[in-house]
């Protein structure tokens, strides 16, 4: 068997596995949705942390757990105080990491810990907090029709970019995405976000269906970009080795971060 299939394999195996522990607790919401939500913040964040900042694992694992201030705040706090004294907490928390990485090394980059902790607030830090906001204002199959609408962007474009090749859309930051794949995938969105809203009656009209999936067929594309664009600025391949076949946590929810939010729209 060549590298190419055994690794389409792994891909295949381990999205099979993903989504037969998370679609139903997604669906059906709850504790579990809730327990489900703060794995995949602590995973996520440890991952952008390990990738960012030259700190040993225990030390990471303490700044994993200092960023769940924002997570249980939006939780238990409420969205609406939550927001009103976010630039508050934000600096409180800037200067409790701050103090722990001069604490921890013996050698600290300013420009380095300014990076890190900065642009992991920004990215991945609040496009997570958007799923709590969502999960606790939404029902479960809202955020799945996100879901269907990215994994058929991602498998589409995948599987059409391999068979028709063509020009890649952004040769510089991702060599391998081509513009054919690109288009296929957000078609294959708009299609599935269609198919879903008519299954679960989302009371829009069709073409409003349509639009919206065309829309976070655009933010998945856009969302796999950044972060490859983040992993080349950080001289990674992947932000992660927990999912075989596709790198890290971080790896495989980048598309849904950015499209996630479209929801707001409903």
């Amino acid at each position: 068997m060549s590298n190419t299939l055994k690794d389409l394999g792994y891909r295949i195996l381990t999205a099979l596995v993903i989504l037969l522990l998370t679609v139903p607790i997604i669906f059906y919401g709850g504790f579990l949705n809730t327990i489900l939500l703060f794995v995949v913040y602590g995973l996520a964040v440890f991952e952008y942390l390990s990738i960012s900042l030259s700190l040993s694992r225990t030390q990471l694992l303490v700044l994993t757990l200092l960023y769940f201030v924002l997570p249980l705040s939006v939780k238990f706090i409420g969205v609406e105080s939550f927001f009103g004294t976010l630039i508050c907490i934000l600096i409180g928390f800037a200067a409790i990491l701050i103090c722990s990485i001069e604490q921890f090394s013996n050698h600290p980059d300013i420009k380095r810990m300014y990076f890190g902790v900065v642009s992991s607030i920004l990215y991945p830090v609040l496009p997570l907090l958007s799923l709590f906001v969502i999960c606790e204002h939404y029902s479960g199959e809202y955020l799945l029709w996100v879901m269907v609408c990215v994994v058929t962007a991602d498998t589409l474009a995948y599987f059409v970019g391999k068979a028709a090749g063509g020009k890649a859309l952004s040769p510089r930051i991702s060599p391998n995405k081509s513009w054919s794949g690109s288009i296929a995938g957000i078609i294959g969105a708009s299609l599935a976000s269609l198919a879903w809203g008519i299954s679960f009656d989302f009371g829009e009209p069709v073409l409003r269906l349509i639009a919206l999936g065309l829309l976070i067929g655009i933010l998945a594309v856009i969302g796999d970009l950044f972060e490859s664009l983040m992993k080349r600025s950080l001289g990674t391949k992947d932000m992660g080795n927990l999912l075989p076949g596709h790198g890290g946590v971080l790896d495989r929810i980048d598309a849904l971060l950015f499209a996630a939010p479209v929801i707001f729209l409903m």
